[in-house]
């Protein structure tokens, strides 16, 4: 069998999979949607992670198959894998250090004297400037890595794709802390 094949055959069985989560599993097995609204409270329902999930899961295996039908063939060879995990390894875990200081040291160069960041938390714009800022340096490390330049149209990119995500994220559920503020 070849390797297209093989893709081939990933792909029916991760999309059929997928299929099988989201119209039978996910509304069989789990008591709330998507989103569930208790006492006028909006909160996430038990449903999104794992929809999210399913869903993630269908288009990377659509994305197998019009890869393996078009027979496009990528070099993932160990020797070229492995410097570029470290690469983006590294983005990730420059971004998560500054989604959880940028806020912080932000309240304290400044906010009011005396104020804490644990205080300020979910007051604008100390709730946004972690996420925004590590969100954004995610997005436009992993897009310059990938198209191997860095332009004001991927940084644009970056900065609204960030924005989008926080709001959407943030305004229509009231208990919802964007991270890492619930860590504090």
């Amino acid at each position: 069998m070849t390797k297209s094949r093989r893709d081939q055959w990933v792909a029916i069985v991760g999309i059929g999979l997928a299929l099988i989560l989201l119209v039978f599993w996910i509304r069989l097995d789990i008591e709330t949607g998507l989103i569930d609204v208790w006492r006028r409270t909006i909160r996430i329902g038990d449903a999104l992670l794992p929809t999210i999930g399913a869903l993630g899961m269908l288009f990377s295996a659509i994305w197998v198959g019009v890869s393996a039908f078009r027979q496009i063939d990528l070099d993932l060879s160990p020797g070229n894998s492995l410097p570029f995990f470290g690469i983006v390894l590294a983005i990730h875990a420059v971004s998560f250090v500054m989604m959880l200081w940028v806020g912080p040291v932000m309240v304290s160069l400044f906010a009011a004297e005396g104020a804490t960041y644990r205080q300020l938390l979910d007051t604008i714009p100390w709730k946004y400037a972690g996420f925004i800022a590590g969100g954004t340096c995610l997005i436009f490390a992993l897009k310059s890595l990938l198209e191997r330049k860095m332009t004001l149209h991927s940084l644009g990119i970056a900065i609204a794709a960030t924005v989008v995500i926080a709001f959407l994220y943030d305004v229509p559920f009231d208990t919802m802390q964007l991270p890492p503020n619930g860590d504090f």
